[in-house]
């Protein structure tokens, strides 16, 4: 007993080992990796021990050819979370010639594999509808899609778009790992089912990859029968744990491979580094393995010689004299000569612009100096004093500008001349208004009387108001009717713009009309459709649109649980589109819109239909669907305005019948021409703009930018302008800087603060500017003072010192910190001498010396600076320079770091350590420097 327990212990210490290398999960040795034609990969594997314990792992080879979960044919395998596998597709036959209904669902339980996104839920058939209802972890999911089609065979060449097929993407949110696909005809009120099955009596529903199934009716619909299985992807992963969660224990095999979350949302995958290729699940010599990516052409260089591979990737290395141009990966010549010519040729058009610039302010300058000269030659100046004075102004006058005037006459033009005479010429002028005056360019002399009758004769024009007398005013206009085609009170032609008023109601028809909009759409009241059956059949409303058609600014939507809504229109255009919504519950109060309880779709195409349906039915996708009528006994599908609908749960589950009608946004447009079609004839009116409608035919009216108003009119209601400073229609950080004008505004600051800002800016500008002249003369002052002219003079008569140098005030103040108290290194009657550290950090004597005005003083001072730049003597200190610049000369000795020689004759600061002899030798030595200064 003892040795089969050891035995056992020992096989499964081998076990363990064979299958965990460095922690990490790997296949025993003699694994089979081949079925048929096809090679099985690991974590896929054929036997026990060959895959990671999971069984959505387990291959089962059957006559060559792999399956997985017992049934499902395997055509491919990846290392990239997805599978290639052959699925059954769903089908649907109605009863013919006494034969019974011949249908067949496909249902497959996934396990830890899921639907991915790359496949479609596709339908081929008429008058159906197909639906995916699957489950993603604990949550329901369902989906459909909707294939109509007129009592005719579809046309050859169609793409797969709602007539006689459909498809529908599965979300990439979602994990499904069980589903099923079914299928069923659907009865529309309009269509004739007995003459669509005469050639499409069978429906197909099936899953299909994105791209390998390719529609093209009536041919596809034919060979349906004998297809019976289509190329599907399904995801996959390893556990049910992220990278971070299962840490170095994944089965990731190597250095080579990384551990990267699954996009499913759940567990995680190996992918190879860059660089590398093969098997990231594996740490022998199929595992991810460094390749040449110049050899094998994997890379992005140009020229291929350029290729330098090294470990886990490559580069692209240029010769030298040659840069790497990153976005095309080519090997160019350093050249620095387009920077130099680009930076040339920006200098040169900055100067450019600043001479146009100021070529142009100085053009305006003299033509405001010009039109003031003329203004006041005209006696502008005699005409504003008159009109301020009492009893002469008039409201409506204005004075125009000459580019106004220029303008209205079209620089006047020839063609505009309505008369001519002694007094001038008179031209027909447009204002921008649209309104039209006479323009007339009066001839005057230089005479001041001339002038001075001319403003007299236009003030008693101005008291005038008589009709055989032109009134001179600018509110003179000339109001065409641009109507004239217009009949009665509504669009001649189109009985669908003619309004019926029943108890103070308006209506199109049997429809309620709530708002009217000129921009091309009105809002109504529709009733919703409401199914309380509890069966699988359609209930369904129907509407007569006339010429309006649904604006996409509605929504389909359903409120119900295990329900479709669907909506059907024909007309110029046959369009359907569905939501769906699943719950076993009822949902939290604070539940949105989104397919639990309730759901919505877009409509996503605009249309010319006569005829729109909306419809909702339940559907079984579970064994629970008979539970919900308790709280959920009605299914309610209707089309709303978006945003006007707002899902409350469990209210609006347990009866929305109360809200009885919903609005909806129609769209409507004249005609079915274009505006450049229709030309002059359209009926906008008056400062309007015609405009092409985008998803209908015909066009419709908008004001122009700065009116308000009836777009379609030409009275009182027509575009008026509009003041948008006082609407608050302006963007203008401040009102008070909006600015009203015809058709638009403009913000204006003022520009008291700015010149007033100029001029501080210049005062200021003056007054450093004025202080630096006065600094810099108080300098020159100080320096010829000080003797410096003398000074200049003498060291260019020959007495010079190349080592001599003339400091600057400033250099001096920074030297001494600002001649710092305890900068002081001594004091006496010649002056005060300071420590200082010149910009080079060498260490320095500075003596700020003390001399009165006197002239002779100065000269000597002079003498004594010259004498002392001739000396060069071991025991006197070297003159290095000075700084005249200063009210008190300054000297720049050398610094001696030793002391003072009263400090070593009488220890005041080191000890005095020196002979009579020592003391006799420096006795010596300071009389010959005395002498040869002297001297």
């Amino acid at each position: 007993m003892k040795m089969h327990g050891v035995f056992l212990v020992a096989v499964f210490f081998y076990l363990t080992y064979t299958q965990l290398v460095k922690g990490q999960l790997q296949p025993r040795e003699g694994c089979k990796t081949r079925c048929g034609n096809l090679s099985v990969e690991y974590p896929f594997g054929i036997s026990s021990g060959c895959y990671p314990g999971d069984d959505s792992f387990s291959i089962t080879c059957k006559e060559d050819r792999p399956y997985v979960l017992g049934e499902i044919e395997v055509t491919n395998f990846t290392h990239s979370e997805q599978l290639q596998v052959l699925l059954n597709r769903s089908f649907y036959c109605p009863e013919e010639q006494g034969k019974k209904n011949i249908s067949y669902i496909s249902d497959y339980e996934l396990v830890n594999l899921s639907i991915s996104t790359n496949n479609k839920l596709t339908l081929v058939g008429c008058n159906a509808l197909a639906t995916l209802v699957a489950v993603s972890g604990d949550k329901p999911y369902a989906a459909l899609c909707l294939s109509v089609c007129y009592p005719s065979k579809p046309a050859a060449n169609r793409k797969c778009d709602g007539e006689g097929c459909c498809t529908e993407n599965i979300p990439a949110s979602l994990s499904l790992d069980s589903y099923v696909v079914g299928t069923q005809t659907i009865l529309l009120p309009w269509a004739d089912q007995t003459s669509v099955d005469h050639f499409d009596r069978c429906v197909y529903a099936f899953l299909v990859e994105d791209g390998k199934f390719d529609f093209s009716s009536p041919e596809d619909v034919k060979n349906l029968p004998n297809r019976t299985r289509f190329p599907v992807e399904l995801d996959w992963s390893i556990g049910n744990k992220t990278c971070e969660e299962v840490g170095n224990s994944n089965i990731c095999g190597g250095n080579n491979s990384t551990c990267i979350d699954s996009t499913r949302g759940k567990g995680y995958i190996c992918k190879c580094k860059d660089g590398y290729d093969g098997n990231p699940y594996l740490s022998n010599q199929h595992g991810c393995q460094d390749f040449n990516e110049c050899a094998t052409g994997r890379h992005n260089c140009k020229d291929p010689k350029t290729c330098s591979d090294r470990v886990g990737g490559f580069e692209c290395k240029c010769q030298f004299g040659f840069r790497l141009d990153p976005t095309t990966m080519n090997c160019k010549r350093k050249d620095f000569r387009w920077a130099m010519i680009l930076i040339g040729n920006t200098i040169g058009l900055l100067f450019i612009l600043l001479g146009v610039t100021c070529m142009q302010q100085k053009t305006k300058h003299l033509k405001n100096k010009l039109r003031q000269k003329f203004f006041e030659q005209n006696g502008g100046g005699l005409l504003v004093q008159r009109l301020s004075g009492a009893g002469a102004s008039n409201v409506d006058f204005k004075i125009f500008t000459e580019e106004g005037m220029k303008e209205a006459t079209n620089g006047y033009e020839e063609s505009r001349i309505l008369g001519q005479g002694g007094q001038g010429t008179v031209y027909k002028g447009i204002l921008p208004d649209n309104s039209i005056v006479a323009i007339k360019k009066a001839r005057l002399g230089g005479d001041r009387t001339q002038v001075e009758q001319f403003i007299y004769e236009m003030l008693v024009l101005l008291q005038i108001n008589h009709r055989n007398v032109v009134n001179v005013s600018r509110q003179w206009r000339c109001h065409y009717k641009g109507q004239a085609c217009m009949v009665g009170c509504y669009y001649p032609g189109d009985d669908n713009f003619n309004i019926t008023c029943k108890e103070d109601r308006p209506r199109i028809g049997y429809i309620e009309v709530q708002s009217f909009y000129p921009n091309g759409q009105i809002q109504v009241l529709l009733n919703p459709t409401i199914n309380c059956e509890g069966k699988q059949n359609i209930s369904s409303n129907d509407f007569t649109l006339g010429n309006y058609s649904i604006s996409t600014n509605n929504k389909l939507t359903l409120v119900g649980c295990n329900a479709l809504a669907i909506l059907v229109t024909s007309g110029n255009k046959l369009y359907a589109t569905v939501c769906i919504s699943a719950c076993e519950s009822p949902t939290a109060a604070d539940a949105k819109c989104d397919g639990e309880g309730c759901c919505t779709t877009d409509i996503s195409d605009e249309f010319n239909n006569y005829l729109v349906e909306v419809g909702s039915t339940r559907l079984q996708l579970s064994n629970q669907t008979s539970s919900v009528h308790h709280f959920d006994p009605c299914v309610y599908s209707f089309l709303v305005e978006e945003g006007k609908f707002n899902f409350s749960c469990p209210e609006d589950l347990k009866n929305l019948r109360n809200g009885k009608r919903f609005p909806v946004v129609l769209d409507w447009s004249i005609g079915n021409k274009t505006c450049e079609e229709v030309g002059n004839k359209s009926i906008c009116g008056g400062n309007s703009t015609c405009f092409t409608s985008n998803n209908r035919t015909g066009y419709i009216c908008t004001c122009n930018d700065g009116y308000d108003g009836n777009p379609y009119l030409s009275n009182e209601h027509r575009c008026q302008d509009i003041n948008e400073c006082t609407s608050g229609k302006h963007n203008c950080p401040y009102r008070a800087t909006c600015s009203n004008k015809v058709g638009g505004f403009d913000c204006k600051c003022k520009s008291g603060n700015a010149i007033g800002l100029l001029f501080i800016l210049l005062g200021l500008t003056c007054m450093q500017q004025k202080t630096r002249h006065l600094k810099y003369k108080l300098r020159q002052k100080f320096f010829e003072q000080n003797g410096g002219g003398l000074l200049v003079q003498r060291l260019g008569a020959g007495a010079s010192n190349v080592d001599f140098k003339t400091f600057t005030e400033e250099g001096m103040k920074k030297a001494t910190n600002s001649y710092e108290e305890s900068r002081i290194l001594g004091q006496g009657g010649q002056g005060t001498v300071y420590k200082g550290i010149l910009p080079d950090n060498s260490v320095v004597a500075i003596k700020k010396a003390r001399l009165g005005g006197d002239r002779s003083q100065v000269e000597q001072f002079i003498y004594e600076v010259l004498v002392l730049l001739k000396i060069n003597h071991r025991n006197v200190v070297k003159l290095l320079g000075c700084c005249l610049e200063t009210e008190v000369p300054l000297l720049v000795y050398e610094f001696v770091s030793n002391g003072t020689l009263y400090d070593h004759l009488h220890g005041s600061m080191f000890d005095s350590s020196l002979t009579w002899e020592h003391r006799q030798n420096i006795y010596r030595g300071r009389n010959e420097g005395v002498d040869m200064k002297q001297n």
